[in-house]
């Protein structure tokens, strides 16, 4: 059997996309209904690389699980490679999951970090209180910004007011949030 990139020391896929973009840096690579419509190798891989960097200002490292609860657009792909670039465990959630699904998979998943569309974020927070090892939510959509508490636990705020104390929140889009402190 004949592999693309037959040295299976490079099949990492941070190292891949990287090789891309270095080749392939103006040319499409992806291209989404909802948001930015049309991301290149080189848009992507510099952006997965600032969303990597956030995701470590996070606390999020090597096998850590990072949530992933949004619709398919340009963000969860950039997050999900963030992630894979830390070595994380990318853990998507289906965007249906309300109650107990959700808080199922985000227990047992273990999950600290959660990046969740805004849209999606009124079904997080109704479940913040059973969320046992969330600690930071990154918020991508319309209404972006970054939720983080103190401690092992912390509730979610929702855009219209503190639920359980929720610590901060920042107006940003994913790349620049997670870019700057």
């Amino acid at each position: 059997m004949t592999f693309a990139v037959p040295d299976r020391r490079r099949w990492c896929l941070p190292e891949l996309l990287g090789e891309q973009a270095r080749a392939h840096g103006d040319r499409p690579f992806l291209s989404f209904a909802l948001g930015d419509g049309e991301l290149t190798y080189g848009d992507v891989a510099e952006a997965s690389d600032i969303v990597a960097a956030g995701l470590a200002r996070l606390g999020v490292g090597r096998g850590d699980r990072v949530l992933l609860m949004m619709r398919t657009r340009a963000e969860f792909v950039l997050a999900w490679l963030g992630a894979a670039r830390l070595g994380a465990v990318q853990v998507p959630v289906n965007v249906d999951y309300r109650g107990h699904f959700l808080e199922h998979l985000a227990n047992t998943a273990a999950a600290e970090v959660l990046v969740v569309e805004d849209i999606l974020l009124d079904a997080v927070a109704a479940s913040s209180a059973r969320l046992e090892h969330l600690r930071a939510a990154v918020v991508v959509g319309g209404d972006v910004g970054v939720v983080h508490g103190r401690g092992p636990r912390h509730a979610l705020g929702d855009g219209r007011g503190d639920l359980h104390g929720a610590a901060e929140r920042r107006e940003h889009h994913l790349g620049a949030l997670l870019l700057r402190e």
